[in-house]
């Protein structure tokens, strides 16, 4: 037994992982009846976890110290194969073992590594540092899962997830740190770009040259990696399946029992003829492995998911092919992403076709009545001509109506393609909003709704789109008059409160259930969709503005009561752009004109004024 434990520590020493001491054979005497030390004990982490336990898992055989050897060697040849950075650092941050995975990644050999403070030359992030000091003096444990940054070989910026435990000694004293790493950065990048959902990628490249007794060394680590989302298998000559990990499978509802001695052709979703003869090229030596393969496999729940594997041959000593390696994740949600996002382009481009379409003979209509208004005022008497102008002003209207319709489902394309016309300057946004009220006053004086403007200033300066301000307040003010009737009151404030400045427009009108005010944001939602609804509209209007609001880095809001009206409220950044010509009312007042020809667009829904 003192031979064995002699071995023991030479071995673990000789992985610069852990030093033991004489103290180590008491330990796991005291620990083990004489039966259970008929493992192989396991001590530090193997794959994360497996090293901390090589001495307790592996049989004890009668073996020879050059057989200890070739194991050690089998193990750092694994660990060497690895797509995971496996890293053991002492308490002091110290680096006592690296794979070749990390070595690769920091583009340095393993002797240019090891020795060096892992936080101070690579991991420069002291938080980390610090937190590993605390956790040497007891003062709280390590967390399991942690995120940081690696610069790589060619100088970018790697997102590395990190899974971690403490090593200890037989008082429990914290010896260092043993981590495995994935490089999630592809993953990452993914989830920005889709407000989506998540993907890990990272898998074993190559297992070889291994003896019976070293996969089923393997297998044992296997079974501790079931703490990744990684789904490994072995496949056997028959295309049986003779190993997997309960881990990687969770999601597809499979026991080991289930599984282990089943064809690979009961779980793929694929031609049989096809699969059958990929497969035979996999034990091909002729034939080159690819890089990826994707599959799509059938739950226990009967639901299908798409996998993407990278495969290894597992050979014997004389290079005969014993079996194939496969580490695959579960890509189904990204496919999902990619498919919508193509949909979504392809839905854009047909709203953008179908717009342009549209607009064309309608500029082609209005052309045509407005030569037809001319020839009218002209050449017929006043009486013919108050006839007729009653139904071009019907046509005109609903022109307009169309158009603001198109106007929408293009501006709202444009969104989300990126491809709207947006410029930030500093303007006068009391004076903007006050223009707007005033020119909407005006196209409004026959109708008795009173329309206040109310504010305690007399100007702020804030960055803005002018024109698109505009637009925002010619909606929701043609909202406040839609649904308001005859002496109703509209009452438009900005104000300011801390770093903000809100715009309240309230009406006195009917106002909106509070189970429709969720929804009136949303794209086509309304708050009535009967077809003898009191007033039309096409329910994008306010998704429009919620969008321009956003696009300002600003929020809209509604507070409502059925019956007694409705306010909306607009909050914005209080933020001027520095060395940026401030826009005064002199453009405004060019712009007179333009903002008259957008209110007869705008309120051409409103039937009644």
């Amino acid at each position: 037994m003192v031979t064995i434990f002699t071995l023991l520590r030479r071995i673990l020493f000789s992985y610069g992982i852990l030093a033991l001491n004489n103290t180590f054979e008491n330990y796991l005497t005291d620990r083990f009846s004489l039966v259970e030390l008929g493992l192989f004990l396991f001590s530090l982490s193997l794959l994360y976890l497996s090293l901390a336990r090589f001495i307790k898992v592996c049989p004890i055989l009668n073996i020879k110290d050059k057989e200890l050897v070739l194991e050690r060697d089998n193990l750092k040849r694994y660990l060497n194969l690895s797509k995971i950075i496996f890293l053991v650092l002492d308490k002091d941050g110290r680096v006592r073992f690296i794979n070749k995975r990390g070595c690769e990644l920091l583009g340095k050999k393993a002797e240019e590594i090891i020795g060096k403070m892992w936080f101070k030359d690579f991991d420069k992030n002291q938080q980390k540092l610090r937190l590993l000091e605390r956790v040497v003096k007891g003062e709280m444990e390590l967390p399991d899962y942690t995120e940081g940054t690696l610069v790589d070989k060619d100088g970018n910026e790697r997102l590395i997830s990190w899974y971690t435990s403490t090593l200890k000694d037989k008082l429990g004293n914290v010896e260092g740190t043993i981590s495995s790493g994935l490089d999630i950065s592809k993953k990452r990048l993914l989830n920005d770009e889709l407000n989506s959902n998540t993907m890990k990628v990272n898998s074993i490249k190559n297992i070889s040259n291994h003896l019976n007794h070293s996969l089923e060394l393997i297998f044992s680590a296997l079974k501790i990696l079931d703490i990744v989302d990684v789904i490994f298998l072995v496949i056997n000559k028959e295309q049986k399946i003779t190993f997997f990990n309960q881990g990687g499978f969770r999601d597809f509802g499979y026991s080991e029992k289930e599984v282990v001695g089943e064809s690979v052709f009961k779980f793929c979703q694929k031609d049989k003829v096809e699969l059958k003869r990929g497969i035979e090229n996999l034990f091909n030596e002729e034939k080159e492995l690819p890089e990826y393969v994707e599959t799509k496999i059938l739950t226990k729940y009967g639901s299908i998911r798409t996998v993407s594997w990278h495969l290894a041959r597992l050979k014997d000593r004389d290079g005969k092919i014993q079996g194939i390696f496969s580490s695959g994740i579960d890509i189904t949600e990204r496919k999902w992403l990619e498919e919508k996002l193509e949909d979504n382009k392809l839905q854009v481009e047909f709203f953008a076709n179908l717009s342009h379409e549209l607009r064309t003979p309608l500029n082609l209509i209005f052309s045509a009545l407005q030569m037809q208004e001319m020839y009218n005022k002209k050449n017929l008497d006043a009486n013919n001509y108050n006839n007729l102008s009653n139904y071009t002003k019907i046509m005109r209207r609903n022109i307009h109506r169309l158009l603001r319709l198109i106007n929408n489902l293009v501006d709202i394309t444009k969104i989300d393609a990126d491809f709207y016309d947006f410029k930030l300057e500093n303007h006068n946004i009391v004076e903007i909003v006050n223009n707007v009220v005033l020119s909407v006053k005006d196209y409004l004086s026959n109708s008795s709704r009173e329309i206040i403007f109310e504010s305690k200033l007399s100007e702020r300066i804030i960055t803005c789109d002018s024109v698109n301000i505009e637009r925002i307040m010619l909606n929701l003010l043609s909202n406040a008059i839609k649904f308001s009737d005859e002496g109703d009151k509209i009452i438009v404030r900005v104000y300011e409160e801390g770093n903000y400045i809100y715009i309240s427009v309230k009406d006195t009108g009917i106002g909106i259930k509070q189970e429709q005010q969720k929804i009136i944001f949303e794209r086509f939602g309304q708050a009535d969709k009967s077809f003898n609804r009191r007033k039309e509209g096409s329910g994008i209007g306010l998704v429009i503005v919620k969008l321009l609001v956003e696009m300002h880095g600003g929020e809209i809001s509604v507070k409502s009561k059925y019956g007694e009206g409705s306010e909306f409220i607009i909050r914005l950044p209080n933020i001027v752009l520095e060395d940026e010509d401030i826009e005064f009312a002199a453009k405004q007042f060019v712009l007179k004109e333009e903002l008259v020809d957008r209110i007869e667009v705008e309120f051409s829904d409103i039937y009644e004024i």
